[in-house]
């Protein structure tokens, strides 16, 4: 049996080493067909350990190229000073075989890549058809009953308009809206049909928006309703094309198609210097106000500045205006010619 001698004049230490083999995430014959999907955390983690293992075999590929180019620097040297022909003949042998050695483990390597890339599509695979696409670490910005934007979402946007009209000087009002007799409803129907009539408040109310604005369920059946680039008279005219659509929407309750109730609403316009909870303060205000007057109106609270202090003096500001709101005014005597 013959057996392979080492090669003369390469140390053992210094000639390149196989490179490892890439694990793979599924057997080659299975790489065509979808697998089951797997978890967002399992994926990553799958996903960062096939880029440990690829960088780790390319950091080790090129270590072995450096480790050799040095060597083949050196028979080089030797073989300009070479001064016999068996001496070239046997630095040539030297130099093939290192050569034939690099280009194996080119090779190889090439393999483990495209077999890393194959992976990187399946992986990819695998992770797209989960359910669990969304990292539940994430805050939720959407309302799951309404489809509406939530709370957060909403105040986030809020902010960022505030900071826009602050800005560039445009309008901007708010509006708390609150759905009335919501709480009745539940009663007597059941919550079923409380749900469906929010639901159509966001179907076919709120379609009386404009598509610039942005409206979130605020909590409960109440939403809130941001108006950019509105003053107060804009805002209640947009008010009122709610109140005429509300009026004619219906809700299926079984067989029966039911009247949405009516909503009640308080109107505020941002004010330089205001900040978000300003805002949204004055607004449930005046909703509270509208509520307390029996509902099915909604009411308008302005800022007024005290020339005297660069502080705003809230709570007689926000007094004041309310009283001299003319919704307030008119609702005010309509519930005293109710009470004769």
């Amino acid at each position: 049996m013959n057996q392979k001698t080492p090669r003369a004049g390469v140390p053992p230490s210094t000639r390149p080493e196989p490179i490892k083999d890439i694990p793979t995430l599924a057997a080659r014959k299975n790489e065509n067909s979808i697998p089951p999907p797997v978890s967002v955390d399992q994926g990553r983690d799958d996903a960062l350990k096939l880029q440990e293992t690829i960088l780790r075999n390319l950091s080790d590929a090129l270590i072995q190229n450096r480790e050799f180019g040095a060597l083949l620097q050196i028979q080089l040297d030797a073989l300009k000073q070479a001064d016999s022909s068996q001496e070239v003949e046997t630095l040539r042998r030297i130099l093939l075989d290192g050569i034939d050695e690099v280009l194996k483990g080119q090779r190889s390597l090439h393999s483990k890549i495209e077999r890393a890339t194959s992976d990187t599509r399946l992986l990819k695979v695998r992770t797209a058809s989960t359910p669990e696409k969304i990292d539940a670490r994430a805050p939720v910005l959407v309302d799951a009953l309404t489809g509406l934007p939530n709370r957060r979402a909403f105040l986030r946007r809020l902010i960022d308009e505030i900071g826009r009209a602050e800005r560039y000087g445009t309008p901007l009002t708010l509006v708390m809206l609150d759905v009335d007799g919501v709480k009745t409803v539940n009663a007597t129907y059941g919550q079923v049909t409380g749900d469906e009539i929010l639901r159509a408040y966001v179907t076919h109310v709120f379609t009386a928006l404009r598509r610039h604005d942005h409206v979130a369920r605020f909590g409960g059946e109440k939403f809130a309703v941001l108006l950019p680039n509105t003053n107060v008279d804009g805002a209640t005219t947009v008010l009122h094309n709610a109140i005429r659509r509300a009026g004619q929407t219906h809700c299926l309750v079984g067989v029966k198609s039911l009247p949405v109730p009516s909503f009640s609403a308080g109107v505020t316009p941002y004010s330089r210097g205001d900040m978000s909870s300003m805002l949204v303060g004055r607004a449930d205000r005046a909703l509270l106000r509208a509520k307390s007057l029996g509902g099915n109106q909604f009411v308008v609270e302005l800022v007024t500045a005290d020339p005297t202090s660069p502080l705003k003096d809230i709570n007689s500001g926000l007094a004041n205006a309310a009283a001299r709101s003319p919704f307030v005014r008119a609702a005010e005597r309509h519930r005293a010619e109710t009470a004769r």
